[in-house]
């Protein structure tokens, strides 16, 4: 039984040991981030931007009415 823990135990440290030696697996590429590098190349991602930097400012319902905060 001490033999069975003990060898488990050396397996999961060699694991994690032969694991943290790859550096590749730290640096990871942005898949879904647009960087400016990469965006902003046609008129649909120049709207797109145009449109969430004023998305938040959005509209409201009040009164009956749809109203703007700007």
């Amino acid at each position: 039984m001490k033999n069975t823990i003990q060898f488990t135990l050396l397996l999961a440290l060699m694991s994690v040991a032969a694991m943290s030696c790859n550096k590749d697996r730290l640096q990871v590429d942005p898949v879904n981030e647009y960087l400016s590098s990469n965006y902003y190349q046609n008129e649909e991602q120049v709207s797109a931007a145009l449109i969430g930097a004023y998305d938040p400012i959005g509209w409201t319902m009040a009164y009956g009415q749809w109203i703007s905060s700007v």
